[in-house]
């Protein structure tokens, strides 16, 4: 009596985990880094430390002034995510065209971008920042002269728009009255503006809608879609990197984020205790396949993203 080939199920796991380990060679793909910090950790329940304000140099006139670092902490819990398919046992074992390996990389090419799926869900929710306000708000405080100030608009996004954000970030300031040094360098938007972000940072020239006085006047209205690859599309055309990310649709189809890269701090703060990490069940003693007669795979992680350092970024939230 024939029995089972258990090479052929050792064959698909060691599949499994080769592909698995390819594309998750260092981290995870996808443009999720652009605006998330992520760090090592071995705790629950994360703090995660804020410094918003260091000396200022001044005119050594009398006695030095020493004044304490301004610092700031937020706490975060680490989250378990998965994501999981099956195979029924007969279709694994009497695989002779590859299939098996075809889906397994197929899937787990989509399931790569679980980072970017996480840092979208952390931006759109808008969380509580370690000021005490949300990440993007009109009223952060410890502004110069006890003042708030602002990194969101309901403003939809253009030229006059994008022009307005820019001194928006160039004018933010620490406690001291000293500039902060923003100057935006990436646009996130989703596919209905595309176009209208690629035109506006990619050209030299300003479209605008004049009235029949000649003034300018109107509203222009723009809309473009692009094909996704699974992640997001990259436009690299002036000063400002466009980024196209295909989760930006429905409800948040006119939302925009910019941030600047270049500042040493993150507009989201990851915290990873289990990187994505392949998990199967396919062995012929296993639960599922003594009940279901099929083999479970899964990729899983624990990790958190939360609010980081709201200074770097600026959010357009249009309804």
């Amino acid at each position: 009596m024939a029995v089972t080939d258990r090479s052929i199920i050792e064959n698909a796991s060691t599949t499994f985990r080769e592909i698995a380990a390819e594309v998750f060679t260092d981290k995870p793909p996808g443009e999720w880094s652009n605006w998330t910090d992520l760090r090592q950790t071995d705790s629950k329940i994360v703090e995660h430390d804020v410094l918003e304000e260091m000396p200022v140099v001044r005119e050594w006139a009398g006695a030095k002034q020493f004044h304490d670092v301004q610092a700031a902490k937020a706490t975060l819990e680490i989250k378990t995510y998965e994501a999981s398919f099956a195979i029924k046992r007969k279709d694994l074992i009497t695989d002779r065209t590859g299939m098996t390996a075809r889906r397994m990389r197929a899937w787990l090419g989509d399931t790569a971008y679980i980072y970017d799926k996480l840092s979208h869900e952390a931006l759109v929710a808008n969380g509580t920042c370690y000021d005490g306000t949300a990440l993007y708000s009109g009223s952060h405080p410890r502004g110069p002269a006890g003042a708030t100030q602002s990194n969101t608009s309901t403003t939809a996004l253009s030229h006059t728009q994008f022009e307005a954000v820019m001194v928006a970030g160039s004018s933010l300031r620490f406690l001291s009255g000293e500039p902060i040094g923003i100057s935006y360098n990436v646009l996130r938007v989703g596919p209905k503006l595309a176009g209208l972000a690629r035109e506006i940072t990619g050209s030299n020239e300003r479209v605008i809608a004049v009235a029949n006085d000649g003034l300018e006047a109107g509203t222009r209205v723009a809309a473009a879609t692009g094909p996704n690859f699974r992640g997001v599309q990259v436009f690299d055309g002036g000063s400002v990197r466009v980024i196209v990310d295909p989760r930006l649709v429905g409800t948040y189809d006119d939302y925009y984020y910019f941030f600047d890269t270049t500042r040493g701090a993150s507009a989201l703060v990851g915290y990873e205790l289990r990187g994505p990490e392949p998990i199967s069940l396919d062995s012929m003693d296993d639960d599922a396949r003594f009940h279901r007669d099929e083999f479970l795979y899964s990729i899983e992680c624990d990790v958190v993203f939360g609010p980081g350092a709201w200074q770097v970024t600026y959010a357009g939230i249009v309804s």
